[in-house]
Parts: structure tokens; C-alpha cells; sequence
């Protein structure tokens, strides 16, 4: 997923309740409080899908991260720490 920040943290657990209906504690039970690969990759693909729809509709749609980029996972089409202003619009 790349960095995560308190707003990508949210997201990342909004789409994994809202789809897949699983929620911290459901990572939480793992000893070794790592996330299990097919979960992540099933989880990234949906965020990315999220990213790049919102993007599709326009700039007022796009997702921000705190640090003022868009906001990246793995699948999205641009690069981690892209800025808003480096975007063109579809």
C-alpha cells in the first residue's frame, strides 16, 4: 500500500469493511500481526479501483493525501508522491 497516512489508513479500512466486511480486529487475530497477502492484494486492488474512479471524474473527485499528493497504492496509474499539479485531467 506504500505509506500510510491517517487518511489512507481510513480509506484503506472503510473499502475493507465495506466490501469484504472485515475490520481491524479481523487483522488484529493474526500472532504475528501481519496481514495476509492475499487480503492485501484483494484489499489493494479495490483501493486502486476506488483511486482511479474518483480520479476519472475529475479533479474536484480526486484523493488527496495529507502530504498534499494523490493518494497511491499499488495499481494506481501514477507514481507515489505525485502532486496534483504534475496530473492532467481525462
Amino acid at each position: 500500500f506504500g505509506i500510510y497516512s491517517e487518511t489512507k489508513y481510513k480509506l484503506i479500512l472503510e473499502i475493507s469493511e465495506e466490501i469484504f466486511g472485515w475490520t481491524v480486529s479481523d487483522f488484529d487475530k493474526d500472532p504475528n500481526s501481519v496481514m495476509k497477502t492475499t487480503r492485501s492484494v484483494r484489499i489493494a486492488n479495490y483501493v486502486s479501483k476506488y483511486l482511479l474512479e474518483q480520479y476519472k471524474k475529475g479533479r474536484e473527485h480526486w484523493v488527496i493525501d495529507e502530504d498534499g499528493s494523490m493518494m497511491w497504492v499499488l495499481g494506481c496509474s501514477w507514481a507515489s508522491g505525485t502532486m496534483p499539479d504534475n496530473m492532467t485531467e481525462i
